[in-house]
Formats: C-alpha cells, structure tokens, sequence
C-alpha cells in the first residue's frame, strides 16, 4: 500500500540520518567538551608540575646545606692540619737541638715529606699523629695516598680571598723551616757560605761549609725572638682564614635558609591549591553524581553513558548564539548543524500508550493538588511495574503514559525475541489496568470508584533520541509512535487495542492472548481504516512470574480481599504488589483478566 512505501521511505532516510547524526555527535559535541576538561588537566598538571620542581629545589637545598657544612668541617680540619703541621714541626727541630736524638730529625723530615705529598698522608692528618706514633712506634690508623696540603686546599673550593690567606700562611710556614733546617744542619756541622758572590741561588742556600757543630747556635735560632715572630706570622693569616671562612660558611647558611623559608611558604600554597583543588573535585564529583543519578532516573542509562552536561551546556551556548545571530540579520543567516546530544536508530520495538478512561471529566470538578496526587500514585505504580518486567517508560503526556520494549541492536530483532517482547508488553499493559483499579476515583459520585486505563500497542522501527536542551527527554519518533498513540485514543477500556496484523508478530505467544471474537473496522487519523483487535487477558503459564505478598501500595485506595490467593499474580522483587480489587477476576491458567459482570 502507499501507507507502507511511505513507511519504508521514511525508515531508510530515518536510519541513514540517525547513523549520520549519531556519528557526528561523537565527534563534534566531544571536541566541543573537551575544552573544560583540558582547562583541569592544565590546572592539575601546574599544580603538580610546581610541587615537583619545589621537590627538586628542595633536594637541591638540602645538598647545598650539606655541602655548606662538609666544607665548613673541611675548612676546620685543614686550617687545623696546617696548625698541627707548624706545631709538630717546631716541637721536633726543639727536641732535636736540644737532645741531639736524629729520630727527631727524621720526624722533622716526614712532616714536611707529607705536608708537600711525597709520603703517604695518614688519615684524618689533623688529629694527633705524632705523639702516638713516638709512643709505640705503630701508626694510629691507616695511610691515604700522597696529596699535598695545598692540592687539598685547592680542591676544597675555597673562595680566592680564602685561598690567598692560606697559601700566605703557607709560605711563611715554609720559611719558618727553612730556618729550622739551618738550625739542624748546625747540629751537624753543617753550613752556608757566607760569602755568596759569584754563587747561584741554589748554591747560596746549600749547606756546603763544613765546621764543627755548633750546638748553642741550634738552640738560639729555634727558641729566639724572631722565631716566635715567624709563628705569629703563620699564625695570623690562619686566624684571619678561620674568621673569613667561617663567615662566608654562615653566610650561605643563613642564604640556605631563607631559600628553604620561601620554600616552605610556596608549598604550602601549593599544598593549600592541591587541597582546595581536592576538595573542588570531591565537591564536583559528588554534584556530578547526582547529576548523573537524576539523569538516570531521567534517561535511559546506555543515553547517560553517551552524553554529558556539559554536552547540554555546549548546546545552549550554541543555540543562543545562533538565535542572537537570527535576530540581528532579521532571519538570514548561514545555516548551522546543531550538535544531536543523542539519536539512535531502532530495528524494532513495541510501543505503547495507556491513558486513564474519563480523566477530563473527572478533572473538571477535582482540585488540582488531588489531580496530581492521583496521577503521581498511578505513574508511581506503572514505573515501579516497568522496572520490574524490564519496560522503559518513555514519558508522561497529562494522563497518557509512554512505555516501550526497545530492541537496541539489529541481533536482538529476531522472531523469538519480538513474540517474547510482545507478550512481555501485553502482560504489562494488563497489569497496568489491574493496577489502576487499585487507585481510587476522586469523583465522589463516579460510577466507576477506581481508575480505569485504556492502551494502545503497535511494533515496529522507530527512531530515538534527545531533542534540544532544556528540561531534555528520551523520545521516540515514526510511525510507530503515531499508530499507537492514535490505537490508543480510539480503544476501550481494560482494553489493550492493536492492530490485526500486529497478531502475528506474537509468534507462538498468540495462543495465550486472550481478544474478543469480534475484529474492528476503526478510522485512523492519518492512517485510514485499518482492521483492529482488542486484547482482554494474557492466559500465560506464569512460570516466569513469581507469587507477590500480601502487602499492599497504598492501604486506603481498595478494600483487601482474603480470599485473594497472590499465587497465579506476578510481583516485583522490590514492591510487592497488591491484591485484585473490586471488578477484577482470577482465572485458571490466567494471570487476570477483566470481570465481564462489572461495568
């Protein structure tokens, strides 16, 4: 017929443009959120980037402490070596004049071998050597290799003023032994020329003469006036060192520590910024989960997993600049593609709509509040009943209720599974009107004291999605949305009316559907007349129901019945369901079905 061609036109363009639409929204409404996301991705990645360098900077003022202090203990020990050193050697050309014992010649000698790096250098060279040494004649600890006073000064990166002071005390130290040389020599008879015209300098300073040993000679030159004068002059460039040094240690010191003052102060703003952006998250992910479990109770979860509200935020923006756009060029403007938040095409899917029989009328008289009470009560029970036999509720349109059972995938759209999702919808739609007989009519003179339903069913494709972005809902599009609402508005009540042709799409189920005998002739709005049946009961086995408990929802909307056996009624695992109210039968072999008797 030309109503199918139409049918079949409308669903090829229909998935071509869903498929189209659905890939373009993942690839332009996610580039467009990514913008946020990249902003606290920046803001963590500083955040954590200058806690890192404050780390680094921390480690590297930690070395730098410490090498402030090796170099202030380094300082000690080697002023204190070259003191040690200047006092060994005095002690020994004294000893050495005044005993005469050439063991002390030969200590004089060592010392100064080990001061220029020509002998082993005894470890940690500042402490007592000596005195320990002469005492047993085994050395104290053991022997480094050679390295001369002044490499190792050199090598403790000591400031040039520094250095200058100890080569200074070097040098006079160096000239104290020689005098202490000459005085050793007169011990052994042994002179300088006194008439040095004509010599080289190393033959001036040679000890070339020889003469008796002069003894006397020896002792004065160690233990006179300017001997001592050439201690103090050792002496002061050492103190002067020690002053010098000693400051510039504390100086980088108290450099240090004010580096590590400020390093203090910046991580503990960053550790503050790290907190409050842990406290931001924690803030965000707990709004963001309610937002994602309002949504939830909203959308259904596969269209929550797929979009965001930032995608909504997006999509507003874009809107308000394009309607500002709209007015300024008074209607002309370039064409934009809104972002589709969502869209998906369907191979096949049941869709109902239910309505309450009379609800105009019983709303003229009935205060708003009880209206909405009612309708409240009534959806409650349908949503609670959906969830239970896996039924997505759509929407709500005043009193009409949109249910489906959506096939997601073109594997699910076989023959088994939409007879099995057919009958699923029947049994729901059924216990839809049994349920609503459990709600009271607020019309005090109703013939009818509880809600009756009507419904309408049809199958097919159909097309879904996310439309715009305020207050957004999951909605179903085509045909078959249109023909079950339309079934709907032209069905009876306790009725579930469909098609004739829809029958077949039962399967095997077809068997236990109950319809009355007589098939219907009824006028379609944007249709045309079409053969029509009327589904009274579903007579299945029940071996996919279990037995509901006594309980009830609502205690006061209908009188309970003890001679009610819940046995043969399905129930929900969570909410238990209540027993048959007034105008309703059990059947053998039948999960309910409507009392012909009652009006």
């Amino acid at each position: 017929s030309k109503a199918t061609v139409s049918v079949l036109n409308w669903l090829t363009h229909a998935h071509a443009h869903t498929h189209h639409t659905h890939t373009h929204t993942h690839v332009d409404v996610r580039t467009m959120s990514t913008t946020a996301t990249k902003v606290n991705f920046a803001l963590n990645s500083v955040v954590i980037t200058g806690l890192m360098v404050c780390v680094v900077i921390g480690g590297v003022l930690m070395e730098e402490a410490r090498e402030a202090a090796l170099l202030l203990a380094n300082t000690k020990e080697l002023a204190q070596e070259l003191r040690q050193s200047s006092d060994d050697l005095t002690r020994f050309i004294r000893t050495y004049t005044v005993t005469g014992n050439a063991s002390y010649w030969g200590y004089f000698q060592e010392v100064i071998k080990i001061r220029n790096g020509e002998a082993p250098l005894p470890k940690q060279p500042w402490r007592n050597h000596w005195d320990l040494y002469i005492s047993d004649g085994q050395a104290p600890r053991e022997y480094l290799p050679p390295a001369s006073l002044l490499d190792r000064m050199r090598a403790a990166k000591f400031s040039d003023a520094e250095m200058e002071l100890l080569e200074e005390a070097k040098r006079q130290s160096d000239a104290l032994i020689d005098l202490e040389d000459v005085a050793a020599h007169a011990m052994q008879g042994l002179f300088r020329p006194n008439d040095t015209a004509g010599l080289t300098e190393a033959e001036a300073r040679a000890f070339s003469v020889e003469a008796p040993a002069n003894q006397t000679l020896a002792m004065q030159l160690v233990h006179s006036i300017p001997y001592h004068v050439w201690k103090g002059r050792i002496m002061r460039p050492l103190d002067d060192f020690a002053a010098v040094s000693n400051q510039r240690v504390l100086d980088a010191v108290d450099a240090n520590y004010r580096l590590n003052l400020i390093l203090v102060v910046v991580l503990g703003c960053m550790l503050a910024s790290l907190i409050g952006l842990l406290l931001f998250y924690f803030v965000k992910v707990r709004n963001d989960a309610q937002v994602t479990g309002l949504l939830t109770t909203m959308l259904p979860l596969r269209v929550v997993e797929s979009v965001s509200v930032r995608d909504f935020g997006e999509l507003r923006a874009l809107a308000s600049d394009h309607a500002r756009k709209l007015r300024k060029s008074r209607g002309v403007v370039t064409h934009v593609e809104f972002p589709v938040l969502y869209s998906e095409f369907l191979p096949m899917a049941w869709v109902a709509f239910t309505d309450v029989v009379g609800f105009t009328s019983m709303c003229r008289g009935t205060p708003a509040k009880v209206v909405i009470s009612i309708l409240n009560e009534l959806f409650s029970i349908l949503d609670v009943e959906a969830m239970s036999y896996g039924i997505e509720k759509i929407k709500t349109i005043g009193d009409a209720f949109m249910c489906a059972r959506l096939t997601t995938s073109e594997l699910q759209a076989e023959e088994g599974n939409i007879a099995k999702d057919g009958a699923l919808m029947v049994k729901y739609l059924l216990r839809a009107m049994h349920l609503a007989r459990c709600v009271r009519n607020p019309v005090p003179d109703a013939d009818n004291k509880f809600l009756s339903l009507r419904a309408g069913l049809h199958v097919g494709p159909v097309a879904s999605g996310i439309v715009g972005f305020e207050r957004p809902l999951y909605d179903l599009f085509g045909d078959t949305v249109n023909t079950a609402a339309r079934l709907e508005a032209s069905g009876r009540s306790d009725r579930v009316h469909v098609m004739a042709t829809t029958m077949t799409h039962f399967g095997e189920t077809v068997k236990d559907i109950a319809v009355e005998n007589v098939t219907t002739q009824v006028e379609l709005k944007g249709i045309g007349e079409v053969s029509t049946q009327l589904i009274t009961a579903y007579r299945g086995d029940g071996s996919s129901t279990g037995a509901p408990a006594d309980a009830t929802y609502f205690t006061e909307s209908y009188e309970l019945r003890p001679e009610y056996s819940p046995a043969a009624h399905r129930r929900s695992e969570v909410h238990p369901l209540p027993p048959v109210p007034p105008g309703m039968t059990e059947s053998a072999g039948a999960v309910y079905e409507v009392d012909p008797a009652q009006p």
